[in-house]
């Protein structure tokens, strides 16, 4: 993990504890006890944070003909930021909340490395920005105006994964490759949060999510030849959002 991300888990750990004591503390003490639980219904609003991760790329060892190397594989690190949009539907039966929740937006948690079997170090495994969306089923404890949740479900995205060769060394024309992935692949998510609600429609949240996509396929072609590598991407995530009930 990167020093930025060390201490933006520092301010959102903070930021969870400032919610958290909201229930007991100053804010607590100002009785937001609300009837009916404002944590039941229909629910939508917006969120963003920070994303970071760490992808492992392989070059296929079926590959007619290696390209660097035959089964050459080396990781490297993705961060940036994410914002986006939910809505969903919790039910409350003494405390218990159970829901459903969908996300959409837009992530650009974006990264690059060399193949270290690579001339000068000139073929790059890359992952761009792109739109992601999930579906989740939430279960939590609500008590008073505090929401404590775990969530987990499908998860979707189209980062834009490649493999090039950007010829800073040795002969170049038709031997580059450039094999990309634009297809939106799915996987799973899981995650954790924290909601704070301030009035009777109105509530705050912090949340991280894990996101697994698995191994992400993409070919190119050099000279009279196919190339194959494979990308197995994670993701981790941290957002603050805003939510309105009704």
């Amino acid at each position: 993990m990167r020093y930025g991300s060390v201490r933006l888990m520092t301010g959102i750990v903070l930021a969870a504890g400032l919610l958290a004591g909201g229930g007991g503390g100053a804010l607590g003490q100002s009785t937001l006890r609300f009837t009916p639980s404002p944590w039941d219904g229909l629910y939508f609003g917006v969120h963003g944070g920070y994303g970071w991760g760490e992808n492992d790329a392989v070059e296929d060892p079926a590959n007619p003909v290696a390209y660097n190397g035959a089964g050459n594989s080396w990781d490297y690190d993705t961060d940036g930021y994410l914002v986006g949009v939910h809505a969903g539907l919790n039910w409350e039966s003494n405390r218990l909340i159970l829901g459903l929740e969908a996300a959409f937006g837009y992530m650009a948690i974006e990264g690059d490395g060399p193949d270290p079997g690579s001339t000068g170090l000139d073929t790059f495994a890359t992952q761009g920005d792109g739109y992601y969306a999930d579906i989740t089923a939430r279960i939590g404890f609500a008590p008073e105006n505090m929401l404590y949740y775990m969530k987990g479900g499908a998860a979707f995205a189209d980062f834009g994964w490649s493999v090039e060769d950007a010829c800073s060394t040795g002969p170049c024309g038709g031997t580059v490759i450039n094999a990309a992935n634009d297809d939106i692949e799915s996987g799973w998510t899981a995650g954790v949060g924290i909601g704070w609600a301030f009035t009777q429609h109105t509530s705050l949240r912090v949340e991280y999510a894990y996101y697994d996509f698995g191994s992400i396929r993409m070919a190119g072609t050099s000279g009279a030849n196919t190339y194959r590598w494979e990308q197995d991407v994670t993701l981790h995530t941290v957002t603050a959002g805003i939510s309105f009930m009704f």
